[in-house]
């Protein structure tokens, strides 16, 4: 608003000089002498002159740029323009873009609004087919390329996305170089696996079956969490996998430890390495799904913190994802500094958390719930105790699960708790820890990990965990198929609208300039 106001004193200003102008012509030309007239034309003119090169000085420093364009293409991303306003060291800019290519020409302008945006980013762009003495001096050989340079560092960004050039400047100036360590050895998502399709076994054993009587867990097929690793790695984090059990502790050198969807206990050596980690101020998000048991002292370790993973399930009858009812949906979350740009996050087959009393120094505090419309349904026996998870699962998922179909259908509804967020001390001299456990690891997976905001809920935790919840954000770009989603509350909506109401609006219409045309 304050570009647009600079805009309107231009305009303003403009019309006052010349309204005076035309006024001060006729005094200039009542001067009793060709001296005098002189003079006057000469003060007027310089004044004019100089109030309109004041006028436009003050608009162009403060530039706005309105794009009336239907998809806003001219609009840098809000993500991006805020990392440019945080930064506070020198960069230098130089945009290598191709002329004839629209999205080039449209990154080139838009990184020339960066450099205006903030004196710091000294921002150069060039045409490498008009002028290929600067390409070939700096080295570079790409088209639509952004060439970086801080303190003696130099990157390549290559692409069209501002989103990009702005996970650039970040790197360069090294505000993401955490370091985000995976842990493998009990079965976990692989963090180096891409494939883009899981496999969600619901309760009655086949695939989104919904026979919600039975002590069923979660089962996927040996896809990974490799989407989730990739948005780390392009945000410029170093990521790396590592086994407590083989080490006997968790490096100190990760940041952040992501544990995805482990399948079987804990030993002692890794309960006592992730208590030591926690101790000396580590930061986890732990994802545990239906089928991890919990070892004893692992379950003594998470009681400290006043929470208890259910041998459970949650079904929300009313707000989920794709018509699943399984798929519980979270579209409001209490206030917390992860969910506070997150809006519709779903968890495939999650467990609902068990919140106690966490002991002295260390607070808890629920970060996801469900709607109030949610069943926990609770399992006839706890499947870690007595599920042998697979998953090498044939194409068919034709699993013989033999499922004890006792548990009630008649839950009670109300909110149940998804995610936690834990921070405090182990002991009075410990440094604080930070910690995010989730029933399910599904949401970040491979499958699941793109759509609606469950990438920018897991990022988001990273971010929290890593204590730069107070940086710029911005969001890594996965590629996605483009689709609509709707919960089965929005599709009811959209059915009566399109079938019901909107085809009777038209009947009624109809009949009425029938009925008058009579």
């Amino acid at each position: 608003m304050s570009e647009i106001a600079w805009f309107g004193g231009w305009v303003i200003a403009i019309v006052i000089v010349y309204a005076s102008a035309l006024r001060l012509l006729g005094w200039c030309w009542a001067a009793p002498g060709r001296w005098q007239r002189a003079l006057r034309l000469t003060l007027v003119g310089t004044f004019i002159l100089a109030m309109t090169a004041f006028a436009n000085v003050a608009l162009v420093r403060h530039d706005r740029q309105i794009d009336l364009t239907s998809v806003h293409r001219y609009t840098p991303n809000a993500q991006a323009l805020a990392v440019i306003d945080s930064l506070d060291r020198p960069v230098a800019l130089t945009y290598f873009y191709r002329g004839d290519d629209p999205a080039g020409v449209r990154a080139q302008r838009i990184v020339e609004g960066f450099g205006r945006r903030n004196p710091l980013l000294a921002v150069t762009t060039s045409d490498p087919d008009t002028d290929p003495t600067l390409a070939r001096t700096s080295g570079v050989k790409l088209y639509n390329a952004a060439l970086l340079e801080a303190d003696g560092r130099r990157i390549v960004v290559q692409g069209t996305d501002e989103r990009e050039i702005a996970l650039g400047v970040q790197r360069i100036i090294g505000l993401n170089t955490l370091r985000v360590c995976f842990m493998t050895g009990h079965d976990e998502y692989p963090s180096d696996n891409e494939t883009f399709h899981t496999h969600v076994e619901a309760l009655g054993g086949g695939a989104h079956d919904h026979d919600h009587g039975a002590h069923a867990v979660v089962e996927t097929t040996a896809h990974g969490i490799g989407r989730l690793r990739r948005s780390l790695e392009a945000l410029g984090h170093g990521v790396r996998d590592i086994s407590p059990a083989i080490d006997g502790e968790i490096d100190a050198a990760c940041r952040v430890l992501i544990d995805a969807g482990p399948r079987t206990a804990y030993s002692d050596i890794e309960v006592t390495a992730l208590r030591d980690y926690l101790a000396r101020g580590g930061a986890a998000l732990l994802m545990y799904d239906l089928g991890f048991p919990l070892a004893p002292g692992h379950a003594r370790l998470l009681q400290r913190f006043g929470i208890k993973p259910a041998a459970a399930i949650v079904v929300d009858d009313v707000q989920h994802y794709a018509g699943d009812e399984e798929m519980v949906a979270a579209l409001s979350y209490p206030p917390h500094p992860v969910t506070r740009n997150v809006s519709f996050a779903f968890f495939p087959g999650v467990r609902p958390l068990e919140l106690g009393a966490p002991e002295q120094g260390i607070e808890r505090t629920a970060i996801v719930t469900s709607s109030t419309n949610a069943r926990i349904v609770p399992l006839a026996a706890d499947p870690a105790q007595d599920h042998d998870h697979d998953h090498d699962h044939d194409h068919d998922h034709n699993q013989d699960h033999d499922h004890d179909r006792s548990a009630p259908l008649d839950s009670p509804r109300g909110n149940a708790v998804l995610a936690a967020a834990v921070t405090g001390r182990l002991a009075p001299d410990a440094t604080p820890f930070r910690l995010v456990l989730i029933g399910d690891s599904d949401f970040a997976s491979n499958s699941f990990y793109p759509y609606m905001s469950n990438s920018r809920l897991a990022l988001s935790i990273v971010r929290w965990l890593s204590g730069e919840e107070s940086s710029a954000a911005i969001d890594a770009r996965v590629d996605v198929v483009e689709s609509i989603e709707l919960s089965r509350t929005q599709q009811r909506w959209v059915f009566v609208l399109l079938v019901l109401v909107l085809p009777g609006l038209i009947a009624v219409l109809g009949g009425a300039i029938g009925w008058r045309r009579r």
